[in-house]
């Protein structure tokens, strides 16, 4: 008898976004002054 492959589910264990912008400075400000990061 051949034995059996079994695969498990693939699995997220984290994300990492990334926003691509044409200004830096401009978006630092913004999220440091407006979001508070």
């Amino acid at each position: 008898m051949a034995p059996v492959a079994v695969r498990s589910a693939a699995q997220i264990t984290g994300i990492a976004p990334q926003f691509l912008v044409d200004d830096l400075d401009r978006a630092i400000a913004y999220y440091c002054d407006r979001l508070g990061f």
